[in-house]
């Protein structure tokens, strides 16, 4: 070492806890806003997540997956991924409150995915707290956006599936091939239909790149379409149906699609429909 490194190296050394210090300031900050959010909506749910809860409760009270006890099997909801993971917790408390306690859970574990995720997207080999706070970025702007706060406070599955997509981005950059890809997937789609879609783009983006064999990636893919079928067996063998019902419920017209669109882009309505939602999540 030059005798002209050595005074670089003082001058910098003390910097990096100073940034790091700045760094969890502002990542808790961010937690403590989400904290007020929740604290301010605690009495706030989506009526579609009190649907999940009625659900729930007659499962837990031993009626089945129905919407009161003695009704016909008919999956009236299309989040039934989300439904079964509350159920752990529903056994101790109330679905409105588990719902609550689990989404914001949830929400820091996306939180903490996507830090990983931006310091990996900086290619940065030094200690995160020296990668200029890019990373914190991302994590800030969702810590702070309205709608994923909302939903994942008031009832709904935002937050886990947010989880479930984020881990599957962070494990396919450790292991592009990993067989927990299709699983996750799998998981994703019991808990939001539209996110089977993911698992075949990335598959096509990693044969073009080559990221991993093609017989692997087919594989994976089969893998996914096994665990497909198994569930839509399941789903007919109980619900009757191979669809939640309300697939049927919603108008497949073709021009009410694109008038639900143009209303959205307009701001006149608040939803957008499917498939047109799907790809601009994709």
């Amino acid at each position: 070492m030059s005798s002209t490194d050595t005074p670089l190296a003082e001058t910098h050394a003390p910097q990096v806890p100073a940034v790091a210090r700045r760094h969890s300031y502002l990542a808790g900050g961010a937690v403590l806003f989400m904290a007020s959010f929740a604290w301010l909506i605690r009495d706030f749910y989506m009526d579609d997540a009190y649907i999940g809860f009625q659900y729930l409760k007659s499962l837990l009270a031993g009626y089945g997956f129905v919407f009161y006890p003695g009704a016909e099997p008919v999956e009236g909801v299309t989040n039934i991924g989300w439904q079964v993971a509350l159920a752990p917790l529903a056994l101790f408390i109330d679905p409105p409150t588990a719902s609550k306690i689990l989404g914001f859970g949830l929400a820091l574990a996306a939180l903490r995915l996507l830090a990983i995720l931006g310091i990996a997207a900086l290619r940065c080999e030094a200690p995160p707290q020296r990668a200029n706070g890019l990373w914190l970025a991302p994590v800030l702007l969702l810590a702070t956006s309205f709608e994923f706060l909302y939903f994942a406070f008031a009832g709904m599955e935002t937050a886990l599936l947010a989880v479930l997509l984020l881990a599957m981005a962070v494990i396919a950059l450790r292991s592009p091939a990993s067989w927990s890809l299709p699983v996750l997937a799998m998981a994703g789609c019991l808990t939001h239909p539209e996110a089977i879609l993911v698992l075949p783009l990335y598959l096509a983006f990693a044969l073009v790149g080559r990221f991993a064999g093609h017989r692997r990636l087919l594989a994976m893919l089969g893998a996914l379409t096994g665990l497909m079928l198994a569930a839509t067996a399941l789903r007919y063998g109980y619900f009757g149906d191979v669809v939640p019902n309300t697939f049927h419920a919603k108008s497949g017209m073709l021009f009410l699609k694109i008038d639900g669109t143009f209303q959205y882009l307009t701001g006149q309505n608040i939803n957008i429909a499917f498939p047109v939602s799907g790809a601009i999540a994709l």
